[in-house]
């Protein structure tokens, strides 16, 4: 009898030890809700995959900064505007993140982690300081699109707010564990990541653990085998009216502009110092140019467009029709994320300076070393390329690719 005692209260214990360390691992959540973007005087209403991504990698910066477990939020794939949430897994894995930090996907902490270390009566929303809406001095953390969507779609609502100026995401762990201890806080739930936009020179090497899942990769290959012929030049397009209008800003001497430091660098210090039309909305002459240039370098058979709205076709057709191409491609209906992945393996790459998309996809193309070219950078910034894919089978971009 004894020895069941003992065996019962070392059980107990057991559990007990399991639960403290358990529950006192401090978590942070937030909806991948960018909202307004201001640009001189107007605004612009932001917050696609590329912008996500460029966000995601500062909140892994300030989890790791501040040592408190990453909720995975869903992906918003936005479509015609209106919310559309996918888990983060079913685009990325989630274990090559695990290598650098401790993750958890919002599925799993919502079932699994919330109902004992989050009650719903002590759910807190974080905040930079009050946001407009229905109560006064409160973060409103469900009022517009798509935080109410967002927060709804895993049953949350909030019981009090929180602010956090002065600090920023850089601000040291003592800081945020002085304004939110983390046994009175153990969940940190921002309205909107706290981290920089666009991302943080230092923070872009978080990339290289953004792993497509296998249903990419398989969704990715098959793409290619039936519609596409190797060599292949990729081109992302961005030419729609949400673009232009961002676009227009540059009347205003803008130097930089979103994701534009990877074609001028991060303190303007290289040609031609600060962000150009050129590089943001490119003519259509302009556009059939790179293209032709890309496809004479690599000697390319297909051409593959990813746009939002105009593939230009007709006009690509036409300007490579005594080119070494047999195939022009563009598809209307693939999802956001599939571009991505094709974009980011294929041999040769022709983005936009400005769009967070194609940012993201030279980042992956930079782990890999595949080369990649931008429309608007002049060709003595890009003939480097052209040496050295046809000296060398083992390419790599350089800062201007």
């Amino acid at each position: 009898m004894k020895i069941d005692g003992m065996k019962f209260i070392l059980c107990v214990i057991l559990i007990e030890c399991q639960y403290v360390m358990q529950y006192s691992i401090a978590y942070i959540t937030y909806c991948p809700c960018m909202g307004m973007f201001y640009v001189d005087i107007d605004c612009i209403l932001i917050g696609r995959l590329g912008n996500q991504i460029e966000q995601f990698l500062g909140m892994i910066a300030f989890a790791i900064r501040i040592n408190r477990t990453l909720v995975l939020p869903p992906w918003n794939i936005m479509s015609s505007l209106k919310a559309n949430f996918v888990p983060f897994e079913n685009l990325f894995n989630i274990t090559k993140l695990l290598l650098i930090h401790q993750f958890v996907s919002q599925e799993n902490f919502m079932l699994n982690k919330a109902p004992l270390l989050w009650p719903t009566t002590k759910r807190t929303a974080i905040c930079f300081r009050p946001r407009p809406g229905p109560l006064n001095n409160d973060c409103n953390a469900k009022d517009g699109n798509p935080f109410k969507e967002f927060w709804d779609t895993f049953n949350v609502s909030f019981t009090d707010s929180s602010f956090y100026f002065p600090l920023s995401a850089d601000d040291p762990k003592e800081e945020w564990d002085r304004l939110f201890p983390p046994n009175i806080y153990p969940v940190l739930a921002f309205v909107g990541p706290p981290s920089s936009f666009p991302v943080r020179p230092e923070n872009r090497i978080f990339h290289r653990y953004l792993e497509w899942n296998s249903h990419i990769n398989v969704v990715t290959e098959s793409f290619i085998s039936r519609w596409l012929e190797k060599p292949i030049v990729g081109v992302h397009l961005r030419n729609g009216e949400d673009f232009l209008s961002a676009c227009s800003h540059l009347k205003s001497n803008l130097r930089m502009l979103f994701s534009s430091a990877q074609c001028h660098g991060d303190f303007n210090e290289l040609p031609p110092y600060k962000v150009t039309e050129d590089m943001c909305v490119p003519s259509k002459k302009l556009v059939l140019r790179t293209i032709s240039y890309g496809v004479r370098i690599i000697k390319a058979k297909s051409v593959y467009v990813s746009t939002d709205n105009d593939p230009m076709l007709s006009l690509i057709r036409c300007h490579l029709s005594n080119t070494t191409v047999k195939h022009v491609v563009w598809k209307p209906n693939r999802k956001p994320e599939e571009d991505m992945a094709l974009l980011g393996r294929i041999d040769l790459a022709i983005l936009n300076c400005v769009s967070t998309y194609s940012a993201s996809i030279k980042r992956e193309r930079d782990v890999n070393n595949l080369p990649s070219m931008f429309f608007g950078l002049t060709n003595e910034n890009q003939r480097d390329l052209e040496v050295l894919c046809n000296s060398t089978g083992d390419t790599k971009s350089l800062w201007w690719s």
